[in-house]
């Protein structure tokens, strides 16, 4: 899958997009193994070029060819990390050490799921060049990330905006 940036360092990004691209396919493709994970770092992309990639996954439906086979209709979930404590907890859960120079205005944690399976995208900005990514399965999730899972699904069902039907008009 091509996801184009139009940079300088477009080749290297790319295999980095690449390499999490394989990832999610191969947690959805491996599902019933749950200690199937990915913890690694991929080199120069940041956090904002792993938002725009999952935008571009979820907006396009641009998911790798063999994807759509096991999630039909996937759906995301952005969850933005506004609460330094929970940055660490991140940290800790990815295996790096928690140092606040870390956090980013724009850290988020990725939800992608199906009808039985999901899993969870941790980005970890280390430094300009570096960044530390954490892809598992939601299953196997510490507790700080099932209740802000859990915490965005209800506020998207308290969203459901109701229309009013109108009856058609029958003749009887």
């Amino acid at each position: 899958m091509v996801y184009d940036y139009n940079e300088s360092t477009g080749e290297s990004e790319q295999n980095s997009i690449e390499t999490i691209n394989k990832c999610i396919l191969d947690m959805f493709t491996e599902q019933t193994d749950s200690s199937n994970f990915f913890n690694g770092i991929v080199d120069d992309i940041n956090v904002n070029d792993v938002d725009r990639y999952i935008n571009a996954l979820e907006i396009n439906k641009n998911l790798p060819k063999e994807l759509p086979a096991l999630i039909e209709n996937p759906t995301f979930k952005h969850i933005p990390i506004k609460d330094i404590n929970i940055f660490a907890q991140m940290c800790d859960y990815s295996g790096i050490k928690f140092d606040e120079k870390l956090f980013q205005k724009k850290q988020k944690v990725y939800i992608i799921e199906s009808t039985d399976y999901a899993i969870s995208i941790i980005p970890i900005q280390l430094d300009e060049k570096f960044l530390s990514i954490n892809i598992s399965s939601l299953q196997d999730a510490p507790e700080f990330l099932m209740d802000m899972y859990n915490k965005k699904r209800k506020m998207e069902l308290k969203d459901i905006k109701f229309v009013k039907l109108q009856p058609n008009n029958r003749q009887e």
